[in-house]
């Protein structure tokens, strides 16, 4: 063995005839060095002292592992030469091709028994076609009643003689390759793998897969072991059934939006007609839609344009798909055709809406599909026909009592006013009650979660939080004529409103525009109220604007956005996350999908008391001497804070409120004859003009006041006074001092209490008491 000494072969040393000694032995250090073909170059000495050692053949080093002499490989490690033998450093762990190619070996081995056990276990279900969807049943909060049911199926099956024109369009939309795939397609599974994987939608189903889901496993779960049973049963029936035979069933049962299931259903709802009567155009819209109906089932309705958007971009393209189409397999569309109806868009009927969805029924109906849809990772199609229990957070009281409260207070209102409310409870963030418009079987926008119109001095409430967060105090002191430039910007007060200087909360009572742009304009706050907006929950969407004016409410956010803010507010600055669903279960069974449960109890975004003065300040503008001066009887029962707000050109009026338990938003607007151009509100009912503190207000307190009958007073935490106080020093009240006739230079009032003094010209010192100033103040300020 190297490093000691070992006897010589055939007996005696033998200088200089390395040969005689064993592979490895490195001779006597005693003896002095042996000179060999193996001693080092410079002479150095070797491990252990030896100055010299042997090779073995071919210049192997003997102690280097899996070489002649040294370490040997296992059995297994002779096979896969891994880790690699000979190597040393990171090449000893550079997989060889031996390794690689048994793993691809045994994959492809694996991969070939799964198939083979698969395709031999798996059977085609013994039931004829026939569909296997539910419908899903939406439930208010109590869990029991019904508000009503998505897709309640309207079917009528065809023979396939009748579906001549509809085919080309399908074909092209859906599977151009039907008559040639063996009824899988591994590609499109791949693609539908990598797109779930990245967040986008499914695809790559060939119409023989979509078929046997549609027809067996419409009532499972879509997960990836369904997925795989109907791959195979796809292979199957392609090879015991006519492929026409499969086409039909595919076209009996697919959905088309609007409650529609099969091409004769479709027809009926999108054009009034057979489907055989449908023209080439027709048939390419009804084909384009079935990926996503939902997506494009109401290109006629003006409030959605993406609709129309999306249609048309889809028919184009399965009109010009149905000219490429295969001539041996079916009949393509001809150029001549083709020019006749492209660039004329077949526009579908209006559609007719089911009676249990009339009312606010299909507001509050679509409004949990959409969210379910969230919740679950699927798509609305899929909500709609997976026989879904949706137990709502909506109050049938309350949805009730908004309705009436809305209709009550806005009888004669012009056509195109449209109105949007939202109730939350901001103790966890579940929605109460909307108002979505009057009813969803005329117009099925929803103004509440939808609709959006500039928030005006609503926005202001932001500003106060971004200043007080600043260490600004509500007792700060600014000019407050009207107009003024600030900044190099022309403010003015709501109705020319001028006086010398108010403190920031009197100028909250008073909605005072040029005191509010003074704050944001100081140590450049405009991007704290920009932040204080979204950490209270307006989202991105409604563009709050990082510029000096952003106070007074040029963003457009949507009631419930408005309505998720107040709510956290409400809850001393406590964010939870707006919700209408409190659970999701399968119909007829206990499974639950999904739980409000999962939400938490929310976060903690601004410190109390922060809050505390924000709430504090709110509650002057419904106070008798405030903008919201309407509801101060109801404030006069209950603790209530909000704001008014009204948008340049009264095109908007907004009110937004809260008390411990409920916060509620009001929206109106009115949109020019187009549908989408904003104009000013036409005034009504007695006012001059339409604002903040006219009808908003006056539907938010019948709301509220209903809504909390019976339920507990609670009260907003007392004042914290934080911040300091800026803006320009108070003036000192100038008051006469007549002297005594009888005794000049006295003042006859020096004996008065010292702690009398005369009120400040802004209503008064640091916070005070609710409901200072005049009864009948012009109401609709900002």
């Amino acid at each position: 063995m190297a490093g000691r000494d070992l006897p010589p072969v055939g007996g005696g040393r033998a200088p200089g005839q390395p040969g005689r000694y064993p592979v490895g032995y490195q001779g006597n250090p005693a003896a002095g060095p042996v000179r060999t073909a193996g001693q080092r170059p410079n002479g150095q000495a070797g491990p252990g002292g030896y100055q010299a050692y042997e090779r073995g053949p071919s210049g192997y080093d003997p102690r280097r592992p899996g070489h002649p002499g040294g370490r040997q490989p296992s059995g297994f490690q002779r096979y896969v030469d891994y880790p690699r033998f000979g190597r040393n450093g990171w090449r000893r762990w550079v997989p060889s091709w031996k390794l690689v190619g048994g793993i691809f070996l045994a994959c492809f081995l694996l991969g070939l028994l799964t198939f083979s056990i698969a395709y031999a276990t798996i059977d085609v279900p013994k039931d004829d076609a026939k569909p296997l969807t539910q419908t899903t049943i939406v439930y208010y909060s109590d869990g029991k009643t019904e508000i009503g049911r998505l897709a309640d199926q309207n079917r009528q099956v065809v023979d396939f003689s009748k579906m001549a024109t509809i085919v080309p369009a399908v074909l092209a939309a859906e599977d151009d390759t039907f008559y040639e795939n063996a009824g899988v397609s591994p590609t499109g599974i791949i693609r539908a793998i990598w797109n779930n994987a990245h967040g986008g939608g499914g695809g790559g189903s060939t119409i023989s897969q979509q078929y046997v889901k549609n027809t067996f496993n419409g009532q499972e779960h879509r997960t990836l072991g369904t997925k795989f049973r109907e791959f195979f049963i796809a292979l199957k029936i392609r090879q015991t059934m006519e492929p026409n035979k499969v086409l039909q069933g595919y076209l009996n049962t697919i959905y088309f939006g609007r409650g529609a299931y099969g091409v004769q259903a479709a027809a009926q709802a999108y054009y009034g007609k057979d489907v055989d009567d449908l023209n080439a155009s027709e048939a390419a819209y009804l084909a384009g839609i079935i990926n996503s109906p939902n997506s494009a089932s109401h290109p006629e309705d003006v409030d959605q344009p993406d609709q129309l958007t999306r249609a048309k971009f889809r028919w184009s393209t399965v009109l010009a798909a149905m000219t490429r189409l295969n001539p041996n397999q079916v009949t393509p569309l001809s150029q001549t055709e083709y020019r006749k109806y492209a660039g004329d868009f077949p526009m579908p009927d209006k559609p007719k809406s089911s009676a249990s969805l009339a009312g606010q029924n299909g507001f509050l109906v679509m409004m949990a599909r959409d969210e379910a849809a969230k919740r679950l990772n699927e798509t609305p199609d899929q909500i709609e026909t997976d026989g879904y229990a949706i137990t709502t957070t909506f109050d049938r009281k309350m949805v009730q009592q908004l309705t009436a409260a809305v209709k009550g207070q806005t009888k004669g209102k012009p056509k195109r006013v449209g109105i949007g409310a939202a109730a939350i409870d901001p103790r966890n963030g579940q929605v109460k009650a909307i108002y979505g418009g009057p009813d969803y079987a005329k117009n099925t926008f929803n103004n509440a979660t939808a609709g959006a119109a500039a928030a005006g001095s609503t926005f202001k409430a932001f500003g106060l939080v971004a200043a007080l967060e600043d260490g600004v105090s509500l007792n700060s002191y600014y000019r407050a004529t009207s107009p003024m430039k600030i900044d190099g910007r022309k403010v003015v007060n709501f109705g020319g409103e001028s006086m010398s200087g108010a403190t920031l909360l009197k100028a909250t009572e008073d909605s005072l525009n040029t005191v509010f742009v003074q704050v944001n304009a100081e140590d450049d706050r405009r991007k704290l109220t920009q932040e204080a907006a979204y950490k209270a929950g307006i989202p991105k969407s409604a563009h709050v604007e990082d510029n000096l004016v952003n106070v007074l409410g040029s963003a457009n956010p949507h009631p419930i956005d408005l309505a998720t803010a107040y709510a956290t507010f409400a809850a001393q600055g406590k964010k939870h996350e707006t919700h209408s669903i409190a659970k999701i279960t399968k119909v007829g069974t206990s499974k639950t999908y999904w739980s409000q449960d999962t939400l938490g109890d929310g976060e903690q975004v601004f410190d109390k008391d922060v809050m505390a003065d924000l709430t504090y300040a709110l509650r002057q503008p419904v106070s008798y001497g405030g903008t919201g001066a309407y509801a101060a009887g109801f404030g006069s029962s209950r603790e209530i804070a909000g704001k008014t707000g009204t948008s340049q050109d009264n095109k908007s009026a907004w009110f937004a409120g809260y008390t411990p338990q409920l916060a509620t938003t009001v929206m109106l607007y009115q949109n020019a004859k187009d549908g989408k151009t904003p104009v000013t509100i036409s005034p009504w009912g007695g006012f001059s003009s339409i604002t903040g503190g006219s009808f908003p207000v006056r539907i938010w307190t019948t709301f509220m006041q209903n809504a909390l009958n019976g339920k507990p007073k609670l009260t907003f935490p007392e004042p914290a006074n934080v911040g300091e106080v800026e803006g320009i020093p108070r003036p000192q009240p100038q008051t006469q001092q007549p002297t005594d006739p009888n005794n000049p230079g006295t003042d006859p009032s020096a004996s008065a209490s010292p702690s009398a003094s005369a009120s400040q010209p802004d209503g008064g010192g640091i916070f005070p008491s609710i409901g200072t100033g005049q009864d009948g103040q012009q109401q609709g300020q900002g």
